[in-house]
Formats: structure tokens, sequence, C-alpha cells
């Protein structure tokens, strides 16, 4: 069973600001994944971003601008929904631009948002100081295929293993 954190904060009720008058910047796959690749440097996991799985998100699950943030050190993708405004991923260069991106997404929320698996150490940390409640487990079922009777863990992995809702599919 694979274990992770979630974040969720309650925001007080009010009017979502306008998405009508919102200028929305161009749904740029190949800034994205320059962002994705920087901070995936010297990470080892399940990593699975390339322009067709983004094309995927587009075409299969209706991936849009508007729920699009993506500036020169860090993006967010999220998704309106009835519970609230999912962040399904935050990526960034550093916490001050964690922080700057979480702010932009809350801004757009009415009374609720959140991410169901945040594995990042940092950016729990950034959720925790905008006073979101962290529910320290949440629970996946995940199939796993073993290694070979030639193969170590760390002969195929290296000395550190990432697993992020990023890297899940």
């Amino acid at each position: 069973m694979f274990e992770s954190p979630s974040a969720y904060k309650v925001l007080e009720a009010k009017k979502a600001k306008s998405t009508t008058t919102e200028k929305h910047t161009k749904l740029d796959f190949d800034k994205l994944l320059k962002i994705y690749n920087e901070c995936g440097k010297g990470k080892t996991g399940f990593i699975v971003r390339d322009k067709a799985y983004l094309k995927m998100l587009k075409k299969a699950e209706g991936l849009s601008a508007k729920q699009c943030i993506i500036d020169e050190e860090g993006y967010v993708l999220f998704r309106r929904e009835r519970s609230g405004i999912w962040i399904r991923e935050l990526v960034a260069l550093n916490t001050k631009e964690m922080d700057r991106l979480i702010g932009l997404v809350e801004e757009k929320a009415k009374d609720l948002t959140y991410e169901r698996t945040v594995s990042d150490e940092a950016l729990l940390q950034v959720y925790k100081s905008r006073g979101y409640m962290i529910q320290k487990r949440s629970h996946w079922v995940m199939m796993i295929k073993p290694l070979t009777t030639d193969a170590s863990f760390k002969q195929t992995y290296g000395d550190e293993f990432y697993f992020t809702g990023l890297d899940t599919f």
C-alpha cells in the first residue's frame, strides 16, 4: 500500500474572480516540460511527462489554458470541481514560486482548494504555512512488477527513489 499526505484549505465563502475577463496564456507544453524536467533533475521514479502525455490530458480530460498557470519558475494545473478547486500538479523551482502559485489558485476558488497527493516535502511545508489542513495519510493501491533476480533496487533506481502524484498514470 502507498500512503501520501494531502492538503485541504477551506476558504471564507466568496465569489470566485471572474474568468470571463481573465487573460489566459497559451497552453505552452514546451515551457511546462522545461520546468518539469528542471525540477526532476537527479531524481528517479515513475516519471512519464512528454508532449504526448500532455496532449492526452488535453484531449481526454479537457485540460485547457483556463486550468493552467505557467510562469518562468513554475506551473500549476488545476480543475474546478463541485467540491472546490483540485490542484492536479504544482511544480516550481523554489518555495517562493510554490507559494505564489497556490495564492493565484486560491484567488480563483469560491470556498475550497485541495491537493490529493503531496509528496514533495517543500510543497507540503508551503501548504502548512498557508494554513492548509494536512492529512498525513491517504491510500492508494499500487501494482508493482518485481525486479528481476539479477537486479537490485539500488542498481536499478540509484540512491534515492521519488514518487509523486505527477508520476502516476
